[in-house]
């Protein structure tokens, strides 16, 4: 069950605060609702609250640790060095299956997905080592991209 936390502009009280847990709704729905709710200000699932930074935090936790519920599929997938998402889109979505699985098998490589999936803030530390909570800034490395720009 996935509890989305948003909040409408500009007011910020509690009743402002809405959850899509227990509700069966079609995807063109919580699109709908998402885009027209107010600014997303975390995500919640199973009693843990996610921060909204750094922006592929939630959905890589999300991705990785049910990649890791399935043995056959986890498996396999560490027997590939690279992957790629076809519908991958950066001018539309920021996060990627692709990006998701390729940090599982880096951290089974070193040794880390143990550790990883002890809880959020593991997770956080090893996988986001250049995240600064208190500002909320990801020091990230140079894309290759940008240089082709």
């Amino acid at each position: 069950i996935l509890e989305l936390a948003k909040e409408k502009e500009p007011e910020r009280s509690p009743q402002n605060y809405f959850s899509l847990a227990y509700k069966k709704v079609e995807s063109n729905e919580i699109v709908n609702i998402l885009q027209n709710s107010g600014k997303l200000i975390a995500f919640q699932i199973d009693g843990k609250t996610f921060s909204t930074e750094p922006k592929t935090y939630f959905y890589n936790w999300l991705y990785i640790n049910a990649l890791h519920l399935h043995d056959d599929l986890s498996e396999k997938v560490l027997y590939y060095d690279a992957f790629t998402d076809i519908e991958f889109n950066p001018q539309k979505s920021i996060n990627c299956q692709a990006e998701a699985v390729a940090i599982y098998v880096s951290l089974h490589r070193q040794g880390l997905l143990k550790d990883a999936l002890k809880g959020k803030d593991e997770f956080l530390e090893i996988v986001y080592p250049t995240y600064n909570r208190t500002t909320n800034i990801v020091n990230q490395q140079m894309s290759i991209f940008d240089l082709l720009q």
